[in-house]
């Protein structure tokens, strides 16, 4: 029993012993099951939650085993929960899966205080922080300002209280502040290991169109082999997202556990950590995950290259083995079947960053009565900057990434430290890799990131998009869950 377990840990270079490098470890809400992947049965079996028992290994950070969990339906949750570790969990029975990101500093390589210094692909430096200690040299707070250009935070050295520059702040240590939740320090954040999908029975799914798909009550699910659920909102993404975790959700997640949109920090913490030791580089030597050509939009799926054109479902699926290093897992964060998937290519995936507008304070809902997130909030309106009344509230500030107004794409003073924008800043339009490089500003306040499909060299983890906030045909997102 859990012999292919060991088999499988055998092939990614796992040890029996603990990490040196010790990451926090995962922390599961009551009805969240462990789980790791049987390659030989091609299934995924319930996992060692304590992560001691060799045979059902649940995660080894070192050897680019990420820690995954499952939910199930109602049905059989009961019986998976109190099940023996090596107990088949088949897909059918599986809600969502996501994968855990733990806390961790970084080495800044650019600074980049105006965003127009430039850097090439490089390991990104990370060190995993104990519990919720921040142990970085630097520290950076919001400055957001309704000044055309303006920076969006002021960062500082904590041992002198310094302005951070380009000459002071590189080479110093940065606890990434995805791992600070409002006033909340966190451990760790779930990641959907897919894009979001719309139940299979329902009308979202059969028939794609905004009437169908732009409206709460939608139970999103994160699996495998699905159609990414798209034409919605960004505000009703969200909606429909937080919604996960009210009383009676099909889920079993606690109100405790914080369901949400990922935010444009979220996507830069999962994007570091893929492009280092624990991701996708080894010696030193990087190489960027694969993109998911599906034009149909499946999850999950893989071209077998970073530039593959598009097909109908895509070249293969995500755990699908084929040429060496053209397979399903090449697709994900980590370049094997533990890793986060459809962050190159696949949909258009929206996130919680946006615009501040032009009066410092009111945030910008899109770009017209049309064409927007569905937020209250201030339009472009060709210029005029008028009020508009949503749909929905903007949600309380942790939820939401906040950058400074500009009217140009291109201001990357603008950006963020750990958003994995200015600092893999390449050349002219495009960030490591050549994916796209443009933030959210005045006519598209929105932040896309990963590319689709079509996108070919310029999608990636590093891309960086803009857009109104509206639903639209080729438009995802991606499920967070902060314990």
């Amino acid at each position: 029993k859990g012999v292919l377990n060991v088999i499988y840990s055998a092939k990614l270079g796992l040890s029996y012993e603990q990490s040196l490098d010790k990451p926090n470890a995962p922390v599961l809400s009551d009805n969240m099951i462990p789980v790791y992947y049987d390659e030989d049965a091609e299934v995924w079996k319930k996992a060692d939650s304590a992560n001691e028992n060799p045979l059902y290994r649940w995660y080894n950070y070192n050897s680019k085993m990420w820690a995954n969990s499952v939910t199930v339906s109602s049905t059989n949750r009961t019986t998976y929960l109190n099940a023996d570790p090596g107990t088949t969990i088949p897909m059918d029975d599986i809600l969502t899966m996501q994968v855990w990101i733990p806390r961790y500093k970084y080495k800044v390589w650019n600074y980049n205080a105006d965003g127009t210094v430039t850097s090439s692909p490089q390991e990104i430096e990370i060190m995993f922080e104990s519990g919720t200690e921040t142990t970085g040299e630097i520290t950076c707070s919001d400055s957001i300002s309704g000044t055309n250009g303006a920076a969006s935070e002021t960062c500082t050295l904590k041992s002198t209280n310094a302005t951070c520059t380009d000459s002071t702040c590189n080479n110093k240590t940065y606890t990434h502040p995805a791992f600070t939740f409002g006033t909340q320090e966190l451990e760790g954040i779930w990641v959907g290991k897919f894009e979001i999908s719309a139940p299979t029975d329902s009308t979202c799914y059969t028939s794609v169109s905004e009437d169908n798909c732009n409206k709460t009550g939608i139970t999103p699910l994160v699996k495998p082999d699905v159609k990414s659920y798209r034409r919605a909102q960004g505000g009703t993404f969200e909606s429909n997202m937080m919604a996960m975790n009210d009383s009676d959700n099909i889920y079993g997640f606690a109100s405790t556990d914080d369901t949400h949109m990922m935010k444009n920090m979220e996507w830069g913490a999962v994007a570091y950590l893929s492009h280092s030791k624990y991701g996708t580089c080894t010696g030193g030597t990087c190489t960027e995950i694969n993109i998911n050509n599906s034009e149909s939009y499946y999850t999950g799926r893989s071209g077998g290259s970073t530039s593959a054109l598009e097909t109908a479902v895509g070249t293969y699926k995500y755990n699908e083995i084929g040429t060496a290093g053209a397979d399903g897992p090449s697709a994900s964060t980590t370049g094997n079947i533990y890793g986060i998937y459809d962050m190159s290519g696949g949909a258009l995936e929206y996130v919680m960053g946006n615009l501040v507008s032009n009066d410092g304070t009111t945030m910008m809902s899109g770009n017209s009565t049309s064409y927007n997130s569905g937020y209250t909030g201030i339009i472009y309106a060709s210029g005029s900057y008028t009020s508009y009344t949503g749909t929905y509230s903007y949600p309380e500030n942790k939820y939401l990434d906040k950058y400074s107004f500009g009217t140009s794409n291109t201001q990357r003073i603008r950006s963020k430290l750990g958003d994995a924008t200015k600092e893999v800043y390449n050349t002219e339009d495009y960030g490591w890799y050549s994916d796209y490089s443009y933030l959210a500003y005045s006519s598209d306040p929105w932040f896309l990131r990963g590319g689709y499909s079509g996108g070919s060299s310029n999608a990636g983890v590093f891309d960086s998009y803009n857009y109104y906030g509206d639903p639209d045909f080729n438009t995802s997102s991606r499920l967070v869950i902060t314990p």
